[in-house]
């Protein structure tokens, strides 16, 4: 019988605590699921004109359980509009593994560098929902949405 959504369960025994036993919830998925729930990070460095930043999606996916045969993103700057819009998409399948890692970085990031835009003050669509602005206006800038 195949499960749709698998959470796997980890117990983990503290040394020298006779109590010390914690039940962790890590998110697994099924072979193809696709995660389009993107979030996003920008860091301006202050050169007029270039931002990078990354691109992940959200979720906390083991990185001993979870494979990633697909990843893409686009961040595109619309500048009469005065926005920047990401969308991404994973696919993520799941390993067979027996124990999965707690760290959540199995959907892994998305690496970015772009020039080009003008220093103002951006809306920031991510996933096609507007999550906030973006001020380029300045020296520098970090934010996440």
């Amino acid at each position: 019988m195949k499960v749709s959504t698998k959470v796997m369960f980890a117990i983990a025994a503290i040394l020298g605590l006779s109590a010390g036993v914690g039940l962790f919830l890590v998110q697994q998925s099924d072979a193809g699921t696709v995660n389009e729930n993107a979030s996003v990070c920008f860091d301006s460095d202050g050169i007029a004109g270039r931002i990078a930043g990354f691109v992940t999606v959200q979720g906390c996916y083991s990185s001993s359980c979870t494979r990633v045969p697909e990843r893409s993103f686009e961040v595109n700057v619309d500048e009469p509009n005065k926005e920047i819009r990401v969308s991404a998409r994973f696919v993520l399948e799941s390993t067979d593994a027996m124990i999965c890692t707690m760290d959540c970085g199995g959907a892994g990031q998305v690496w970015f560098d772009m020039d080009g835009y003008e220093p103002r003050v951006y809306d920031v669509y991510v996933s096609g929902t507007l999550k906030g602005e973006l001020d380029l206006s300045d020296s520098s800038q970090q934010a996440c949405f």
